[in-house]
């Protein structure tokens, strides 16, 4: 099996395979790469091992199962990272997480009172 290597902006680096790298609709779109090294400075790469957490046990497990996942995976994130993990599954083309993030901080702003915010966005 062949893999890729990405590099991030903090210069930090991950070996993928390309089977996973396939289900990155976007990511062609975006980097310019050689099958053998990605630059992907636009993305935080906390946030890309998330993205590649979620692809990894998707691919391993039925639907049912994943759908539960990805929403606990999703909900437990900060504030910060469920921003830039909105922002990174959007950019990439990975609609279904998007739009589990995007959910999840609207379920979150929709609360009753400000402390509730505060609490389902881990800020206290």
């Amino acid at each position: 099996m062949e893999a890729c290597k990405i590099i991030f902006n903090d210069e930090s680096e991950i070996v993928i395979d390309y089977d996973i790298i396939k289900q990155i609709p976007e990511l062609d779109k975006i980097v310019n790469f050689d099958h053998r090294t990605i630059n992907l400075d636009i993305l935080n790469s906390e946030i890309f091992n998330h993205i590649i957490t979620l692809i990894k046990f998707n691919m391993e497990n039925s639907a049912e199962i994943s759908n539960s996942f990805n929403h606990n995976f999703i909900k437990n994130m900060d504030i910060s990272q469920l921003t830039d993990f909105i922002i990174s599954t959007n950019r990439l083309g990975l609609e279904n997480y998007c739009k589990i993030g995007k959910q999840l901080f609207m379920d979150i702003l929709n609360q009753d009172s400000i402390d509730d915010i505060r609490k389902g966005f881990k800020m206290t």
